[in-house]
């Protein structure tokens, strides 16, 4: 009887499972790319069928360093096959694929480090974790990433309690994902895997355990990797020794000691992660605090505590001493920020951890389910949707303080060229215009007629000449 219930239960919860991720995709077929990053991607993806540059990217005629290609290829197999209604599939694909994959492999730890039911209940904790799903559904290379550094992570923790000889398949999946990990978004995939397994190591006085993985050798194969690959774009590229002085200087060296953008004071993280780790943050405070009372006796703690410590905060200290600091960066370590909080419930609500698993999943689940229901109209009032009707087929079309139109080129046969005041005065009749609505109230009382408007952007055409 036992037995048949929980089969009834597994396959109950199977169903649901499936049910959840059919929801996330039907979620991506209502989205509308956001014009600074995502289009943006598209259109370096885009440029890149144009032009066949497959190494050196370029935003429409700037070098583009910011991130390697790997990402970028992916969407240019997509454009070319699915042209603009690549979309969806790249978030699929991008997002909710990897959201699962995340949770499974971090599950699988669990199972093996904790217990089958905390591996359960953090499966559905995760997918509907309301921040992960979020960045689940934006056209960003963080969720495929984390993927790379969670299996990196996970088969070092799980060869290390093992104790069982090392085989060759261990060092392919501890270095080979971090490679495959910064060929996709960057160097963060060899830092966050680098500051877990030394602090944990450091803490377990174990620091012998280096050999056995063979962390040397591991780390210069992926540093001969790359340098063969800069070296390739330095002797066979035109523009390959400016692109390696972006990448080592202003996008390695540079987000560290003095970013381009997003610079945040060194308390930026501390304060934005009380909201990003909704609805789970009480515990996940209370864990953490725990954890700080106790450091003392790190050693006695149990395996899935120092795993959990040792990859949030060594990494989440090092991300908020580097200058350039976006919530994204911190992607891969909220798998164990949801672990410390279902920690702290498992020891302080034994008795009813399972109400409180219950009431968080429905929590999110609800949040989730109200955004789903809101991307229509958040779309008819706050995207540029609606507003490429009246752009596509257009003869010119011209933005006013509004350069980021420019990357509308993706869904149009013309490029978008930004113009002062005194410059649409000299367009023709008929010309068509894009604006911030912030910014149309500048433009009252010159000779233009406004064609349509949302909450956020406005269109207009000159009516004379």
């Amino acid at each position: 009887m036992k037995e048949s219930m929980e089969k009834y239960i597994n396959e109950d919860r199977k169903l649901w499972i499936t049910v959840y991720f059919l929801l996330l995709v039907l979620i991506t077929f209502l989205r509308f790319p956001d014009i600074r990053n995502e289009l943006k991607y598209l259109v370096i993806s885009k440029n890149i069928l144009e032009e066949k540059s497959f190494f050196i990217l370029k935003y429409f005629n700037e070098i583009y360093p910011d991130k390697p290609p790997l990402y970028f290829w992916g969407l240019a197999t997509g454009i070319k096959l699915f042209n603009s209604d690549v979309y969806p599939l790249a978030l699929i694909i991008g997002g909710i694929l990897p959201l699962y994959l995340q949770a499974k492999i971090c599950s699988n730890l669990l199972k093996k480090e904790w217990n089958k039911f905390a591996a359960k209940e953090f499966f559905l904790l995760y997918i509907t974790f309301p921040y992960v799903v979020g960045v689940s559904l934006v056209l960003r290379m963080d969720m495929l990433m984390s993927v790379c550094i969670l299996i990196s992570l996970s088969t070092f923790f799980q060869s290390y309690y093992e104790r069982k000889k090392i085989k060759k398949i261990i060092f392919f999946k501890i270095y080979g994902f971090i490679l495959l990990g910064i060929l996709i978004k960057g160097f963060a995939a060899l830092m966050i895997p680098v500051i877990s397994i030394l602090s944990f190591l450091i803490i377990e006085k174990n620091l012998k355990f280096l050999k056995k993985i063979k962390f040397l050798q591991g780390i210069l194969v992926i540093i001969s990797v790359i340098l063969f690959l800069f070296l390739n774009l330095y002797f066979f590229n035109t523009n390959g020794k400016e692109y390696i002085n972006l990448v080592f200087f202003q996008e390695t060296i540079g987000r560290v000691v003095h970013s381009k953008a997003h610079i945040r004071p060194v308390y930026f993280y501390i304060k934005n992660i009380l909201f990003t780790t909704l609805p789970i943050m009480p515990f996940f405070i209370l864990g953490i605090t725990k954890q700080f009372k106790r450091i003392k006796k790190i050693k006695t703690w149990k395996k899935i505590d120092k795993i959990a410590f040792c990859v949030f905060f060594p990494n989440f200290i090092a991300f908020s001493l580097i200058s350039g600091k976006l919530d994204i960066y911190l992607l891969p370590l909220y798998p164990f920020i949801v672990i410390i909080a279902m920690r702290f419930i498992e020891v302080g609500w034994s008795g009813t951890k399972n109400n409180i698993y219950k009431k968080i999943e429905i929590l999110s689940l609800i949040f989730i389910l109200l955004c789903a229901t809101a991307q229509p109209w958040y779309n008819e009032n706050y995207s540029l949707k609606p507003c490429l009707k009246y752009l596509i087929g257009s003869r010119k079309v011209y933005s006013y303080k509004f350069n980021d139109s420019k990357n509308l080129v993706f869904f149009l046969n013309t490029q978008i060229k930004t113009v002062n005041k005194d410059e649409i005065k000299k367009k023709r009749k008929g010309d068509i215009f894009i604006t911030r609505k912030k910014d149309y109230y500048d433009l009252l009382g010159e000779k233009i007629d406004k064609l349509y408007e949302n909450k956020k952007y406005v269109i207009f055409v000159k009516i004379n000449d």
